[in-house]
């Protein structure tokens, strides 16, 4: 009689072979699938910044002039009656040091400037490469006024920096330039004086008005304590200066030219996945991926040059 066959397993250096292909292939794919996947926040972002693109031309339409911000401040909530005129009746200002108890998430602020007319949604204001979830950090954003005397080396501008005039208005300022500041408002303003020279906060959710610096390799820049140093990257003015020698391509002009005036621009992509390039919009609507070593060295002219 015959017995009956039994199956046969899979002998060690089979199992082994597999095994040796599989690690192959993931890593062949795992690169891939990442790539894909910073490809689609990329479309995303560039997506974001032609919505604010044509909200920001909506509003200077509407206003006569580009928004101080895309998004807005950080808000505190106050009952001062300098402030309401009522006793009791809470009233929504700016929050900086030592103003208001507290403040408010980012899907709350009530006075933004896009953001709750042209712009209902906040997450358009986050760039999906942006780390930080919370819809409540905050942070101070700087104009940087270390200017190089190498036109080929990154922050080298062939004017001066607003962060040097804003130093010059009293504006604060540490190891990574001068902290944007309330100077232009009236110190004797009874309910928003108390905001005059405290540093501007903004939140940190908010990927177009500021964002992390970068060198000109793409790694972030970071404080003596390991934290990001945010720049403001959305300005009306880049200068502080006025004249026929100032550069026209800036937003606090009438008539910019479009496609040579930047709105803002994003680098996200570039501290978080590595991106060699910054994602920017002008205004004329033209996004683009600037390469980082342009962008540090053009700074707001970096459509124009």
């Amino acid at each position: 009689m015959l017995s009956a066959s039994r199956p046969r397993g899979f002998t060690l250096i089979e199992l082994l072979t597999v095994i040796a292909i599989i690690a192959v292939l993931a890593a062949i794919l795992f690169p891939l699938a990442g790539s894909v996947r910073e490809q689609a926040r990329a479309a995303d972002c560039m997506s974001k910044l032609h919505q604010l693109y044509v909200s920001a031309r909506v509003y200077r339409d509407d206003e006569g002039a580009y928004p101080p911000a895309l998004f807005g401040y950080v808000e505190t909530e106050v009952t001062d009656t300098n402030c309401t005129g009522q006793s009791g009746v809470p009233r929504r200002i700016p929050f900086s040091d030592g103003v208001g108890a507290g403040y408010v998430a980012v899907d709350q602020v009530a006075n933004g400037f896009l953001y709750g007319e042209q712009v209902r949604d906040a997450s358009v204001f986050r760039c999906p490469d942006n780390v930080p979830m919370s819809r409540t950090a905050i942070t101070v954003a700087h104009y940087p006024n270390v200017q190089g005397t190498d036109p080929g080396q990154a922050f080298y501008w062939p004017t001066t920096w607003v962060g040097d005039y804003l130093a010059s208005k009293g504006c604060p300022t540490d190891e990574a330039g001068t902290i944007d500041c309330f100077w232009d408002v009236d110190p004797n303003d009874p309910c928003l004086g108390q905001l005059y020279l405290k540093p501007r906060y903004f939140y940190v959710w908010d990927s177009y008005d500021l964002g992390p610096r970068v060198d000109a390799s793409g790694t972030p820049i970071r404080t003596a304590d390991d934290q990001y140093v945010f720049d403001r990257h959305y300005s009306v003015d880049w200068t502080g200066q006025l004249g026929l020698s100032d550069l026209p391509t800036q937003l606090k002009y009438a008539n910019p030219p479009g496609d040579r005036t930047l709105l803002t621009y994003c680098t996200w992509h570039a501290a978080i996945a590595g991106a060699n390039t910054v994602t920017a919009i002008s205004t004329s609507g033209t996004a683009r991926k600037v390469d980082i070593g342009r962008a540090l060295r053009n700074g707001p002219e970096m459509y124009a040059r």
